[in-house]
């Protein structure tokens, strides 16, 4: 049995001739990706037609072990962007731990780019005279800057709360 990779979208002619296409399904389904189109277009190249049945009951099963809450949570908060490839029935509960995780990557991209910020204030404070007025503005700005920080931190611990994940990683954040 010959499982390939799916990590480009074409096949060659001896992969389009020797494909366990049931494999070739259930290994795209686990990681999110219907990918039939894209490979029945690299074997009409050599005229062979893939096993459309045989790879969609494969794409079935690798879906049912990807469209789980457990898996959305975690493609989210990589910031992975969703495919819409879950049946229905599965896909309410793997959305709504998409969407929760997806927020935590948002925001967690949005703390760095904060604390990028701080730190470049601080430098330019350092640089400053303390007293002046761009003293003055740029010591607002950063207070303003770390009040967004501890905002976002309560968010990301409000939203790992809910997740019923992560929990112990909810520390890093005091």
């Amino acid at each position: 049995m010959m499982i390939l990779s799916t990590s480009c979208a074409t096949l060659n002619e001896d992969e389009c001739k020797s494909s366990d296409w049931h494999s070739l399904g259930l290994s795209n389904g686990k990681i999110g990706r219907n990918l039939l189109s894209e490979h029945t277009k690299a074997c009409s190249e050599y005229s062979i037609q893939p096993d459309i049945t045989k790879y969609n009951k494969g794409l079935e099963l690798g879906l049912k072990s990807y469209c789980t809450e457990e898996n959305g949570y975690r493609e989210g908060v990589s910031g992975k962007s969703y495919q819409r490839v879950c049946p229905i029935r599965l896909e309410v509960n793997f959305l709504k731990k998409y969407k929760l995780g997806k927020k935590i990557h948002d925001n967690l991209a949005e703390l760095r780019r904060l604390e990028g910020n701080v730190d470049r204030l601080n430098s330019q404070l350092a640089s400053s005279e303390a007293g002046s007025s761009n003293y003055n503005t740029l010591r607002n700005e950063k207070l303003s800057v770390e009040s967004e920080i501890s905002l976002i931190k309560k968010k990301l611990i409000f939203l790992k709360a809910r997740s019923g994940y992560d929990l112990e990683d909810i520390v890093d954040y005091f």
